[in-house]
């Protein structure tokens, strides 16, 4: 895979891959993607297990969705992406203020609730992923992480938010996990990661930067030590590779 001129974030150097498509996507559809993530993205998909989908944590309106359908396509990939994302509106604080009156709005903008706040991206997904990634629609489900994982390893099928039906329980190939930051959180996602995906296979944890406060950072470097999985970038964020059986 081709590397890019390599740019200056902070004082953390890091691979920019993005073309002038993705440019384009990058302004046109509305969510964070540190362009470094795309680099992980492309290396992930030119060498994961062939015919497993792609699993996302986290979609937001549908940006990483359509980056990883273009990339996918770029290297002649057919699978497909599965979003999961329970299109809450929730800022970092908010679980330690459960009763703040400020949780019904969004910011000082009192005529925006969170809920509709909330619609609006879940419906800015739907629209974005159908505009831009049509020729392989990914497969979008209105569930926390927790929820998806025990129905993808109880259920038969699954059915998703365009009424299209999954099986479930099978393998994947990439999981790109960009939920809930907090350590607990991004540990009990990789975890049940880790049961599905296959050997080979690649997990990249978002913002898992050397100098990040966040515990997604803490815990990837803690996951370096993890004797089944290898380190193979940090961009500045890091993309870990399972090791076969």
């Amino acid at each position: 895979m081709k590397k890019t001129l390599k740019k200056l974030l902070g004082s953390t150097a890091y691979i920019d891959n993005t073309d002038e498509y993705l440019n384009w996507l990058l302004v046109s559809n509305a969510g964070m993607q540190h362009k470094g993530n795309i680099y992980c993205f492309e290396l992930a998909i030119s060498e994961m297990p062939t015919g497993l989908p792609v699993l996302e944590i986290g979609a937001h309106a549908g940006l990483s969705a359509n980056i990883l359908t273009y990339l996918l396509q770029k290297h002649g990939r057919s699978t497909q992406v599965i979003s999961v994302d329970p299109w809450i509106v929730r800022g970092y604080h908010d679980e330690q203020n459960p009763g703040a009156a400020y949780l019904n709005v969004v910011g000082a903008n009192n005529t925006i609730t969170r809920t509709a706040y909330a619609e609006y991206i879940c419906e800015s997904y739907l629209r974005n992923t159908a505009f831009f990634s049509p020729q392989n629609l990914p497969a979008p489900f209105r569930l926390t992480s927790d929820e998806f994982f025990e129905s993808w390893a109880n259920a038969h099928t699954l059915t998703d938010m365009r009424g299209q039906n999954h099986a479930a329980g099978g393998q994947f190939s990439f999981v790109y996990i960009d939920g809930n930051h907090d350590y607990d959180y991004c540990r009990r996602d990789f975890e049940n990661a880790h049961r599905f995906l296959a050997p080979g296979g690649f997990i990249l944890l978002d913002d898992s930067a050397d100098g990040s406060a966040l515990g997604s950072a803490k815990f990837a470097k803690e996951l370096e030590e993890n004797s089944n999985y290898r380190l193979r970038a940090k961009n500045p964020n890091r993309l870990f590779q399972k090791k076969a059986d």
